[in-house]
């Protein structure tokens, strides 16, 4: 099974306008980060949440390919991932401390 996102081209990052967009959207995020919890609800292969972990003290994040979510905890273990579809919104453990 090989990794697969919808939005971003895997090989060629620098010649992709989305992902130029998404990585702007991502770190002026970031700048609006000072501690807390991060919670990121489709994760894919953590490009944006790579970003913003840095300016963050808790990072939780799920996906339903569990594959992708086995290859983030190998680099990022102190991540909190989760694989899951979402909806159903129940489902996930964070949704459901705030409902």
């Amino acid at each position: 099974m090989g990794i697969y996102t919808t939005e971003t081209s895997v090989l060629f990052d620098t010649d992709n306008v989305i992902r130029q967009r998404q990585s702007f959207a991502y770190e002026q995020a970031a700048k609006m980060i000072n501690g807390g919890h991060l919670l990121e609800l489709g994760v894919g292969i953590g490009r944006g949440m790579k970003i913003m972990a840095p300016k963050a003290d808790k990072i939780t994040a799920t996906d339903k390919n569990e594959e992708l979510i086995a290859g983030l905890k190998k680099e990022n273990p102190t991540w909190d991932l989760i694989a899951m579809h979402m909806p159903p919104w129940q489902a996930c453990p964070i949704i459901r401390m705030i409902m």
